[in-house]
């Protein structure tokens, strides 16, 4: 445990200290790998907008904290919602830092968010893509459509967002050219920066199911579940050290590029 909230510095934070705040509960979204809806539900649960903003006026002025990281899973789900957060946020004249570390969905943004969360002064958006080929998606019930994705990268750069993609390596129904659409897919959007995370198969979750039932899952060990970790299961197509050969082939791809290296 911290001894002190100001002990609390995550990596991409911008100001410090940083407070942590959680506005709503569950997902609607019924992705097989997620265990979202295994803690909190598909069901929408939210705290009301002046019981949030009391919460982040409260921890700026009495407790000194200078960023705030919203937690939420779904915080863009209700536009109705996202516009009455900021106007309560002018109406009270708070400046903080925000940032959504759990990233939104891409299709829960369009042009209207968009311009609300430039006002509220939010520097940076991420979005779980996930992958590149749609039979995937459809496989891990995503529930949306790559060209949606495309639209909301578009969007992003369009109003200025320095912009993080999300993507997974060793998905169920992966191949050699499925992957490779997830790292060409990558290139073609060209966020700021990208993530390629290895599918751990959580307890509970479809995905852990489906992957335990075929005897795909060979290490328990939860300690080696963490989001940087090495695979935990394999696949048809793939050993555990043809996935951790893909991600390192995704890195290489997307970064070692030289449009990425010039920006650097």
């Amino acid at each position: 445990l911290l001894k002190h909230p100001f002990d609390y510095i995550p990596p991409d934070a911008l100001r410090i200290p940083v407070a942590t705040i959680m506005t709503s509960r569950g997902c609607p979204a019924g992705c097989t790998y997620c265990c979202t809806k295994l803690i909190f539900t598909r069901r929408m649960r939210f705290r009301s907008i002046k019981n949030v903003v009391d919460e982040i006026e409260d921890a700026i002025k009495n407790y000194g904290f200078k960023e705030i990281h919203i937690m939420d899973d779904c915080f863009t789900v209700s536009k109705k919602r996202v516009f009455e957060f900021r106007d309560e946020i002018k109406k009270r004249g708070i400046e903080t830092t925000f940032l959504f570390p759990n990233g939104v969905r891409a299709d829960q943004v369009d042009e209207d968010i968009l311009k609300v969360l430039k006002d509220l002064g939010l520097l940076s958006l991420g979005f779980g893509v996930e992958s590149g080929n749609q039979r995937i998606l459809d496989n891990i019930k995503k529930g949306i459509k790559l060209d949606r994705i495309r639209e909301a990268f578009k969007l992003s750069k369009k109003y200025g967002f320095e912009t993080w993609g999300f993507f997974m390596i060793g998905l169920p129904g992966e191949n050699k050219k499925t992957v490779k659409d997830t790292i060409d897919f990558a290139k073609e959007l060209d966020p700021d920066f990208a993530k390629f995370l290895i599918l751990k198969p959580f307890p509970g979750t479809e995905v852990f199911e489906q992957l335990y039932q075929e005897e795909r899952i060979f290490d328990f060990n939860y300690d080696n579940y963490g989001p940087y970790t090495g695979p935990v299961h394999e696949l048809p197509d793939f050993t555990k050290e043809e996935i951790l050969g893909l991600q390192k082939k995704a890195l290489r791809r997307f970064y070692l590029r030289p449009s990425k290296i010039l920006k650097t």
